[in-house]
């Protein structure tokens, strides 16, 4: 829309369409403004990058949808840094994901609230100020079969209590790392081509992307991505998929959990869902400390 002189848009704009071309319904935009300080250590992955694939998605579309522009300076929104607890020195998670190794059978969609460590943890305690990285890990990918198994898309919402840990929401940069992080070198890196629209975000609630439930004292941290065609973890195993990089901001506890979880295959099957997954959708808990 065109902007009046006072800055409102003018009646004369059409509106934006609600379908694409094959009248299938476009997402709803979470519009707001969307800028903010630069991200604190540990979190994001920089400016730049990203595919040609998706930086002609994203200069195709809204904005506030895509997150911005890949070469766009990264940036935080949405989202108060918390107070440092006197006497207390904030911990900051290393970026580096260690091996999931769930030791479970079946498919499994786990959260694992440490990323740094072997193995998945389903508990951790954590102090006021930490920033700590949590894992999505898919366990029992199907290997690919003809053309079934291995995985092409990915999308979750995992819900959290905001009043005790806060995920910041990032714009600018690759789509594939903000946060949550799409974690590109366990998928086939480069040649898998991903690109994660709408936005990924730290909170629903956050400006731009889609929007969120509307309470200031839940989070819901959403990514959802897809490949162009090609199949990554054709071999089949256990992956960490993603990494969700949180910051704690008042003591107490908190579970974190999939509202929604669907990873798909090349030719659209299902190979994960929750609620649903026969074997399970595991969550993890997280203590905060002052």
């Amino acid at each position: 829309m065109t902007p009046d002189a006072a800055g409102a848009p003018s009646p004369a704009d059409p509106a934006p369409p609600s379908t694409d071309e094959e009248g299938n319904p476009l997402p709803t935009v979470n519009h707001a403004p969307i800028d903010g300080p630069t991200p604190p250590p540990g979190i994001g992955g920089g400016s730049g990058g990203g595919s040609q694939l998706e930086a002609t998605l994203a200069a195709g579309i809204d904005s506030d949808l895509s997150g911005g522009q890949p070469g766009d300076p990264q940036h935080v929104v949405g989202t108060p840094l918390p107070t440092p607890v006197p006497g207390h020195t904030p911990a900051v998670d290393s970026t580096d994901i260690a091996p999931p190794d769930p030791g479970t059978t079946g498919v499994n969609a786990i959260i694992d609230a440490d990323a740094t460590s072997e193995g998945v943890q389903s508990t951790r305690t954590v102090h006021v100020g930490d920033t700590f990285r949590v894992a999505v890990v898919l366990a029992g990918i199907p290997p690919l079969s003809g053309q079934i198994g291995g995985i092409a898309s990915l999308d979750f919402t995992a819900g959290y209590d905001r009043t005790k840990i806060v995920a910041p929401t990032l714009v600018g940069g690759s789509s594939t790392q903000r946060n949550p992080d799409l974690n590109t070198d366990a998928l086939d890196g480069d040649a898998a081509d991903w690109d994660c629209l709408p936005t990924p975000e730290g909170d629903l609630d956050d400006p731009g992307g889609i929007p969120g439930d509307g309470k200031p004292d839940t989070g819901q941290a959403f990514l959802s991505c897809f490949t162009s065609g090609h199949v990554a973890v054709a071999g089949g195993g256990d992956v960490t998929i993603a990494v969700i990089t949180f910051q704690a901001v008042a003591a107490g506890t908190t579970t974190l959990s999939f509202e929604m979880f669907d990873a798909g295959d090349g030719v659209g099957f299902s190979v994960a869902t929750c609620p649903g997954t026969s074997n399970g959708c595991g969550t993890a808990t997280i203590d905060v400390k002052n």
